[in-house]
């Protein structure tokens, strides 16, 4: 299946709405612009299958579900993920646990860490390195001050 080039394309799977344009809005701050905000399972599945992104941003519990088999699919097309959660990294079915993990709160200065593990400098085109997900990370985070002001758009 082709998919219309989105280089730098970001997808982010939260269904908590303040948390989804607070990630956004770090994301845009760090330069990375192009991003669609899934709030459940079936959202994402359809960005997946109808564009091509750079990054997953996956929240491990959607609603009443668990994002893995969203995640699989993301990772047999070849994406590089980071899990967000409160969980930690142990409860997650053994093929999960070397992913990057984004310890809920996170913040601002986390997200630049876990994107710099995955390849991502600030000013070059977000590209991200595809083996650093194979990489064991659970990065633990201090609450940031947010960037709620930004406008919350369903694309």
């Amino acid at each position: 299946m082709s998919h219309p080039v989105q280089e730098g394309a970001i997808l982010v799977v939260e269904d908590e709405a303040l948390l989804a344009m607070e990630i956004e809005a770090e994301l845009d701050e760090l330069g990375l612009s192009q991003v669609f905000l899934a709030a459940d399972l079936a959202c994402g599945r359809t960005y997946l299958r109808s564009r091509s992104f750079s990054l997953a941003v996956l929240d491990v519990n959607v609603g009443p579900e668990l994002v893995f088999p969203l995640a699989a699919e993301v990772v047999a097309t070849g994406i590089p993920i980071l899990f967000s959660t409160a969980r930690s990294a142990d409860e997650f079915p053994s093929e999960w646990k070397h992913y990057p993990v984004l310890r809920k709160p996170w913040g601002r200065s986390a997200l630049e860490h876990a994107l710099a593990r995955l390849g991502y400098k600030p000013g070059m085109s977000p590209t991200l390195s595809q083996h650093a997900t194979a990489q064991a990370e659970s990065i633990e985070i201090w609450p940031a001050a947010s960037s709620l002001g930004r406008r919350f758009q369903f694309t």
